[in-house]
């Protein structure tokens, strides 16, 4: 890439000038995305742009213009096809499935623990000070009350250290979800899903890359996917299987065997059983040919 192209899109970046359809039309950016770790723009996507970045990947454009309709749809799934870890990172960013967890009390308390052990401090200091220029009983009777402020900041640190302990209790009966894998996912309820070869092959790209980087989480999340409640991404999967896209990642699903993933073992009988069901209902000849593939 040309750090002379760059250069001016760097300094929009610094300015907050920068938006996501200007690194779109500049290939010189996305091979820096995808080449470089450190590249500057990494950081500039937040899961807001992450999503805007799905969409073009994921949804029939709005009007069949040459950069909106082509350019920035294959574009965009170069940069969600990255495989550079901080990029990564950011597209795996989790989330407390019902709603907020309880990361920010954790840290809320963290925070009162050390402003009482600054206060704490600065006390001990000023006291210790006023000690030197008082008389002998004026000095023990500063003691005590050191002794009295210090036993209220043992509680405070008892009733705080105790809340971090239910919170850490909490947090790890949490279940976390990938809020930006979980939108890439509601692609397979779409129309598009069905209507569009070319989108179609973005997608399945786009999860190809992160069951290659992310094999052990991506395989967990699908096959015991946290909120197959709402809707049974399996079977989604399934209904695609004519696509060889599909067909591939279901037999990654299936064929992966690690001893970590041993407990899932249930999920790829589900899995089995599904296609089979899909056999005996489908007068698909060709997806039929698929499934027994």
């Amino acid at each position: 890439y040309d750090i002379e192209i760059l250069n001016p899109f760097i300094q929009k970046l610094e300015k907050g000038e920068l938006i996501l359809e200007d690194i779109l039309e500049e290939d010189e950016i996305i091979e820096d995305i995808k080449s470089n770790n450190d590249s500057q723009f990494i950081n500039f996507f937040t899961n807001e742009r992450i999503k805007k970045l799905i969409d073009y990947s994921t949804k029939i454009p709005s009007k069949d213009e040459h950069n909106i309709g082509y350019k920035y749809p294959f574009n965009a799934t170069e940069i969600l096809c990255s495989e550079c870890p901080s990029f990564q990172a950011t597209l795996m960013t989790e989330k407390p499935l019902n709603g907020v967890g309880n990361n920010k009390k954790a840290n809320k308390n963290g925070f009162i623990f050390q402003l009482f052990k600054k206060i704490n401090s600065v006390k001990n200091e000023i006291i210790n000070e006023e000690s030197k220029y008082h008389k002998n009983n004026d000095e023990t009777k500063d003691k005590e009350e050191e002794e009295d402020e210090n036993s209220d900041f043992d509680s405070e640190e008892e009733e705080v250290t105790e809340d971090k302990n239910n919170v850490n209790e909490n947090d790890k009966n949490q279940i976390f979800i990938y809020e930006n894998i979980d939108y890439l996912l509601e692609y397979l309820k779409s129309d598009e899903a069905n209507e569009n070869y070319i989108l179609s092959g973005y997608f399945h790209k786009i999860l190809s890359i992160l069951i290659k980087v992310h094999q052990m989480k991506m395989v967990k999340y699908l096959l015991d996917y946290p909120k197959k409640n709402e809707f049974d991404i399996l079977c989604l999967l399934i209904k695609h299987i004519y696509r060889k896209s599909t067909c591939n990642i279901i037999q990654k699903l299936l064929i992966l065997n690690d001893d970590l993933i041993l407990k899932y073992d249930e999920n790829k009988m589900n899995l089995v059983s599904k296609l089979f069901d899909e056999l005996d209902n489908s007068n698909d000849t060709y997806k039929n040919e698929c499934i027994c593939d």
